[in-house]
């Protein structure tokens, strides 16, 4: 139970090498838990948390809605710092020992180092409005629905209007990276560049999906379906 009144988590990560939760409340306190429940600790922001991401070493990234980047510890102490210039809000991702963060406006797709520096800066062709990880790469997603697939060292791989926005990412069995979407009664898994990979027609309608390397799990009208990865 929560030691006070609490109106609105925005966030919630496990750290699964700690064995802890990481949680946003009230959109301006990050706080830890332990599995029993007991908070470790928490640290209040001047400015609103917009993105959150667990690193290694009990380490997090939190961005601001004022443009900043925050790189906590374990023991709560700041141990790096970015700001945004232009300001904007950044997403943020971790990649390896990298934190990625998206600056859409700008169109920029960085990576930093633990204390907050460049490491380096990957431009876009369009603004973006969202990052995923998927294995050892970064995907800045449009809001029209195109894809930027960026390597761990900026490199663009791809750049892809083949998948509708709605598009679920993931990785399959084969550590490759997979869309899941609906179309028209079919149940769609493609490649990022919309090669078919499988598809299951349905006359049911289509409710919560989720995807992994173990398959697909959603559900279709009154029932629960899974396919295999």
């Amino acid at each position: 139970r929560f030691d006070r009144r609490c109106n609105q988590l925005s966030h919630l990560r496990i750290d699964s090498e700690a064995a802890e939760v990481v949680i946003i409340e009230e959109r301006d306190r990050l706080s830890r838990f332990d599995l029993s429940g007991n908070r470790r600790w928490e640290k209040v922001f001047e400015s609103s948390i917009e993105g959150l991401a667990i690193g290694a070493n009990r380490t997090c990234a939190v961005t601001t809605e004022d443009g900043r980047l925050i790189i906590v510890d374990g023991d709560k102490r700041i141990v790096g710092e970015f700001r945004a210039l232009p300001r904007e809000t950044l997403a943020v991702v971790r990649l390896g020992p990298r934190w990625i963060t998206l600056a859409g406006k700008a169109q920029q797709v960085r990576s930093h180092h633990l204390d907050g520096s460049v490491e380096w800066e990957s431009t876009i062709p369009t603004e973006a409005w969202r990052l995923v990880r998927l294995a050892s790469r970064v995907v800045a997603r449009a809001a029209g629905g195109r894809l930027f697939v960026l390597d761990a060292r900026g490199r663009m791989i791809l750049d892809s209007t083949e998948l509708p926005t709605e598009v679920l990412l993931f990785l399959n069995r084969s550590d490759e990276p997979s869309g899941l979407f609906w179309r028209a009664g079919n149940l769609m898994v493609t490649d990022l560049v919309g090669q078919i990979q499988w598809r299951h027609l349905s006359s049911e309608t289509l409710g919560p999906v989720t995807a992994g390397a173990a398959g697909v799990a959603c559900a279709l009208g009154r029932e629960l379906a899974f396919f295999a990865g």
